[in-house]
């Protein structure tokens, strides 16, 4: 039985990030493009930027629809959506930021900071960033300085922060920001007294700092309440204003030290109905949409539009929910829920296996999801073939529905048992409920699991149950965009001190309590690779597919265009030259 809103389909869908599971039509090729994330370095050269060409001239509106905004706070210390995060990307500069191509490695040339260094030398690691001179913020609020980026620190590490790497942040420059130094307008010195290893990636785009804000806009709107509703930054599109869930307008920086966007204007519209954003494309009234990979055919042959492909965009898996500290009182073993997969007794291990071998992921890749996916054999941004954490033993495992059959039987449940399904919409996973539907399905044809299913939005609801260890008795997909290394997700997300968290251990509290003082990186990858192989082993989560994000483009997109690989959002939208029609 389904409950809950009515609007979100679920037949047989794929997905634009969600990449797996079903089984329906026509198959198409499966080809993913993969990569290796390269190790964070511990110093970076400064780069000289390129000026933007003085002879662009922004002109027209360039409308671009998505499946929702998030919440409507704009605050750093309280966007902790990939779709928010997304926002700030078009009006503010990241301090750090990874390489367009790629989107792999932390570099100089599109960040605040001209140039960083970790030094790990002694007994005290810092970290320094030196800021670039003469960015102006927006509305006439002076230059960016370190004082701004220190009190962009501070806002983050309030006690009420949603930010998921919040409490990590606290870790690095403590929860006052003492651990922060301003020596000149141009330097900051963070001295951590537990410093860990990695830490500088914690202020990229993946991390906690989306945007660096502005101290004195932040004072002339009265503090946090006001900031909120009028957000100012330093990047190549201004904040104008906000028509709450429906759009959200910016108007272009005439000259910018990065780079001046193409569009004039800059329209980003709320539309969650995928065939109402296929048909605006199709009739020109947006330029860019999100879309899964179910329209993929019908917008490439229609005349104007095309498909834009974002490698490794992210990762779909599926969470058995109550996996917490059994000294919590939402542990899933303990009554009301007791659920059977919840545990590591053998017993909880066989119904998890049992769980994963029902489902067939090769169907799924192959007709479902056209191609745009690669069938993973761990779970978290761990499978990433090439990488230096990597194991060729993680193998996908099976799909052996009478194995499956087996251990549930030899696990006490020959007739199966109760449990419950969150169809969740993400903005940056369209179809993250149907893959969910078609794994619930799984379950009961091959297992006879009773599967009650409810429709969820993320936020507030679904995040809410996240931050407070309140999912025990469900099981729900997830679409994640990639991170530099898999414990930089874990940090946020699988450890008990995670703001949000989808499961935790206490092994795994272990291991990364090691992870973070290797600051070797080679010490680094091999503690990842020994976490890897106890989610592979014991079966935690269902792994199901690397996936690329796909965009439907109208004919004022220049050919050329494409997010940056790795990431799930719309991105590089300053990129886009002028229209041309």
């Amino acid at each position: 039985m389904i409950k809950g809103w009515s609007k979100l389909m679920i037949l047989v869908v794929p997905g634009l990030l969600l990449l797996a599971l079903l089984a329906c039509a026509r198959a198409a090729p499966t080809a993913t493009p993969t990569r290796a994330p390269a190790a964070a370095p511990t110093a970076t050269p400064t780069r000289v930027v390129t000026p933007t060409p003085a002879v662009r001239v922004p002109t027209g509106t360039l409308n671009l629809g998505l499946i929702g905004f998030g919440s409507d706070i704009w605050l750093v210390s309280h966007s902790s959506g990939e779709e928010k995060q997304a926002m700030w990307a078009v009006m503010a500069d990241r301090l750090l930021d990874y390489d367009l191509a790629t989107g792999s490695k932390l570099v100089n040339d599109t960040g605040l900071a001209e140039s960083w260094r970790l030094d790990v030398t002694g007994g005290s690691p810092t970290v320094t960033f030196k800021l670039r001179k003469g960015i102006p913020f927006h509305k006439g609020y002076g230059e960016l300085t370190s004082e701004d980026l220190k009190f962009t620190l501070e806002t983050i590490v309030v006690p009420d922060a949603v930010n998921p790497y919040a409490n990590s942040l606290r870790g690095i420059v403590g929860d006052k920001v003492q651990y922060v130094e301003t020596p000149d307008p141009y330097t900051v010195v963070i001295k951590p007294t537990k410093p860990v290893a990695g830490m500088e990636a914690v202020f990229g785009p993946r991390g906690a700092l989306y945007a660096v804000i502005s101290k004195k806009a932040w004072d002339a709107a009265g503090g946090r309440e006001g900031f909120r509703n009028n957000p100012v930054g330093t990047g190549s599109f201004e904040f104008v204003e906000e028509a709450r869930n429906q759009r959200l307008t910016f108007k272009a920086q005439k000259t910018h030290w990065r780079q001046v966007p193409g569009f004039e204007t800059l329209i980003i519209q709320n539309v969650p109905e995928e065939a109402t954003r296929i048909a605006m494309i199709r009739s020109g009234q947006l330029d860019i949409a999100a879309m899964s990979a179910r329209f993929k055919n019908e917008v490439a042959a229609a005349s104007g539009t095309r498909v834009v492909t974002t490698p490794f965009g992210g990762e779909v898996f599926v969470i058995f929910g109550g996996q917490f500290l059994p000294s919590r009182e939402t542990y899933g073993a303990k009554p009301p829920y007791n659920s059977p997969w919840v545990g590591l007794d053998e017993k909880a291990k066989l119904v998890r296996k049992a769980m994963n071998l029902s489902m067939d992921r090769e169907v799924i890749i192959s007709k479902i999801l056209f191609g745009e996916g690669r069938k993973v054999g761990v779970p978290h941004l761990f499978d990433v073939p090439g990488a230096p954490w990597y194991n060729a033993n993680w193998k996908p495992y099976p799909y052996d529905p009478a194995q499956a059959k087996k251990d549930l039987a030899q696990a006490g449940y020959p007739n199966g048992f109760p449990i419950k399904a969150s169809l969740l919409s993400l903005p940056y996973g369209p179809s993250t409920a149907d893959i969910m539907e078609a794994v619930a399905g799984s379950w009961e044809k091959e297992l006879g699991l009773k599967v009650e299913r409810q429709l969820f939005e993320y936020r507030p609801v679904w995040r809410q149950k996240l931050a407070d260890r309140s999912h025990s008795g469900w099981a729900y997909a997830f679409t994640q965009p990639q991170y530099q290394e898999p414990y930089l997700y874990m940090q946020c997300c699988f450890q008990s001190k995670g703001v949000v968290v989808h499961w935790e251990f206490e092994w795994v509290d272990q291991k990364f309590a090691e992870i973070e003082k290797a600051f070797d990186p080679d010490l680094r990858f091999k503690l990842t690779r020994e976490v890897g192989d106890w989610l592979y082993d014991n079966y935690i989560s269902m792994p199901m597919a690397s996936l690329n994000a796909l965009w439907a483009v109208g004919p004022r997109i220049a050919q050329g265009w494409g997010p940056t690989p790795g990431i799930t959002t719309v991105n590089r939208l300053e990129y886009l030259p002028p229209p041309t029609r």
